[in-house]
């Protein structure tokens, strides 16, 4: 584990690292993790900094902004809390399975990110834009050439995009069977190979979507969704239902106005992979309003039944 952790802190980790690191977390305790983690950072060789060096002030400002921690004061234990970060941030990293790997030697500044089904990572480009991704998500890029201007990125799954505004130098998102090209902006993109089509939705900005098959572009507002059907490369735009919840898996919650109460718990059943049986009770003119988490089932169940006096059977 020692070997790994300081291969994963020098970026060197092969893929074959990577897939016994894999088995190593899902068996090893908590204590354990953090304890070598720990014993690391003891004897990574540390940079002396004096109490009044300014790149010491500087690093633990990019550690708060990186934690979104809001600055009280500079501590003189600067050795401490740097140790306590890496115990955090290593951990959360390795956990969540995010894949930083240097591809091989044609092209050594290739980075790659890569979630697994149920799996989220929170990816931070050099321009500063951060791309949220859902489970079975992958994004990669050339670091050298992103750093130089040319914001180019390759994208499969499902994620969601806050782009650092930079007139001079599009952000280009390219998946299959399409192209997003925008300056600055936030929307989410859903392009997966083996689905019928790709939904993109734009939260702010503005962004062109380019689809391959037939050459065409559309230009996407907030607020619309662009579904790119991938059969005859017809593109469509329009406004999203507000029961559709496309962001939901995104911001945990799923929100319903007026909604049917069976196609509150077909969209329940979809988010978590199960199957719930309504017992006891006649819903059909049942309607909802109200919010309902995506990371916790048994709280979704708890507030349909307590709101319309119900049971609900949860079959996996």
């Amino acid at each position: 584990m020692k070997d790994l952790i300081r291969k994963y802190r020098e970026n060197k980790l092969s893929r074959e690292d990577l897939r016994i690191l894999r088995d190593k977390l899902q068996s090893i305790p908590p204590e354990d993790l953090n304890k070598a983690v720990l014993e690391d950072w003891e004897n990574y060789p540390a940079v002396n900094y004096d109490d009044d060096d300014p790149h010491k002030e500087k690093t633990l400002c990019d550690i708060h902004h990186l934690l979104k921690i809001e600055r009280k004061g500079f501590s003189n234990s600067f050795r401490n809390i740097s140790r306590n970060v890496a115990a955090m941030l290593l951990p959360v990293f390795m956990i969540a399975t995010i894949y930083y790997y240097t591809h091989p030697a044609a092209n050594p500044s290739f980075m790659a990110v890569t979630t697994e089904k149920g799996e989220r990572a929170s990816v931070f480009l050099p321009d500063g834009s951060r791309v949220m991704l859902n489970g079975s998500s992958s994004i990669s890029y050339d670091a050298d050439a992103f750093s130089r201007g040319n914001r180019n990125i390759e994208f499969s799954g499902e994620a969601f995009f806050n782009i650092t505004k930079d007139p001079r130098h599009p952000f280009a998102v390219n998946a299959t069977g399409l192209k997003v090209t925008v300056m600055g902006t936030k929307f989410n993109l859903k392009a997966v190979r083996k689905d019928p089509e790709a939904v993109l939705y734009l939260k702010s900005g503005l962004v062109s979507l380019l689809s391959e098959k037939s050459g065409k572009n559309a230009i996407v507002h907030p607020g619309e969704k662009a579904v790119l059907n991938y059969g005859n490369g017809h593109i469509s735009i329009s406004q999203p239902d507000q029961n559709e919840n496309i962001l939901a898996w995104h911001t945990k919650k799923l929100s319903f106005n007026d909604e049917d109460l069976y196609s509150v718990i077909s969209t329940i059943e979809k988010y978590y992979g199960c199957k719930i049986i309504v017992e006891g009770a006649n819903i059909d003119n049942s309607i909802f309003t109200g919010t309902i988490p995506t990371d916790n089932l048994q709280l979704s169940i708890d507030v349909i039944e307590r709101i319309f006096n119900v049971r609900l059977k949860i079959k996996k």
